[in-house]
């Protein structure tokens, strides 16, 4: 079903930061970016790709400081 599919994607995005986490990346910055990835995508409306684009820069920003 769909649902079942939704949530295997949902486990696989949780997957992937867990594997490839920089150490400085916050759970916070992840867990957003997570959330607002599975709920609007990653090029839907514009203030989710507002939300998703601000969680976004600001992993790339706690990289480039370390």
């Amino acid at each position: 079903t769909h649902a079942r599919t939704a949530v295997e994607m949902l486990f696989g995005m949780i997957r992937s930061v867990c594997l490839y986490r920089q150490p400085d990346d916050t759970v916070a910055a992840l867990s957003r970016l997570i959330t607002q990835t599975f709920l609007h995508g990653i090029a839907s409306a514009p203030a989710a790709r507002g939300a998703t684009a601000a969680a976004l820069r600001a992993v790339a920003k706690k990289r480039r400081e370390a």
